[in-house]
């Protein structure tokens, strides 16, 4: 059966061999790098996120600050609410 498009004869495409009969070695699967083990501790890497993110870290990095509250929490450790400020420019 031919078809037809703006006045222009179309072909038909031949039609491809089943799959059955090709032959191919089956992909070798690779493990995800999502899926994987992580090489490092949980624990080291929650401690390293705080202390990059923590208070200590921006205070010292010249970031302003100041402290809203202060509370004593359940376990009787003192917390504070600090609003930050953004990045000082080094003229305050």
């Amino acid at each position: 059966m031919d078809y037809t498009l703006n006045g222009r004869r179309l072909r038909q495409r031949p039609e491809k061999p089943q799959e059955k009969d090709k032959v191919s070695n089956p992909p070798t699967p690779k493990p995800s790098p999502v899926k994987q083990e992580p090489d490092i501790n949980l624990d080291d890497l929650k401690s390293s996120v705080n202390i990059y993110f923590g208070a200590a870290n921006r205070i010292t990095a010249g970031e302003r600050f100041a402290v809203r509250a202060k509370r004593i929490g359940p376990n009787g450790k003192i917390e504070y609410l600090i609003e930050w400020g953004g990045p000082s420019n080094g003229m305050t």
